[in-house]
C-alpha cells in the first residue's frame, strides 16, 4: 500500500508526539520545569492541568500532582528536598 504525503506526514507527526509524551512521563524534572513556567506566568494550576490533559493526554499527571507542585512553589520550594528545609 502507496502512503500519501498527508498519511505520511500525520505519521510522523504521531510518532514525535508520542515520543514527547512519553519523555514528559519518564522525565519528573522537565516536567516540573514546565509547571513551574506555567507557574511563573501566573496561570492557575487548575487550567494548567487542563492544558496539559488536553495537549499530552491524561496519563502524564494527575491533578492532584499540579496542585502538589503549585502550592511548592508559591512556598519557594522547587523540589521534594526542600520539604525538609
Amino acid at each position: 500500500m502507496c502512503q500519501t504525503p498527508e498519511l505520511k506526514k500525520t505519521f510522523v507527526y504521531q510518532s514525535i508526539y508520542f515520543r514527547m509524551t512519553e519523555f514528559l512521563k519518564n522525565n519528573p524534572i522537565v516536567l516540573r520545569h514546565c509547571l513551574l513556567y506555567e507557574f511563573l506566568r501566573k496561570n492557575p494550576a487548575e487550567w494548567t492541568y487542563h492544558v496539559f490533559y488536553n495537549t499530552v493526554g491524561r496519563d502524564v499527571i494527575e491533578h492532584e500532582d499540579v496542585q502538589f507542585w503549585f502550592k511548592q512553589f508559591r512556598h519557594g520550594r522547587l523540589d521534594e528536598e526542600d520539604d525538609n528545609e
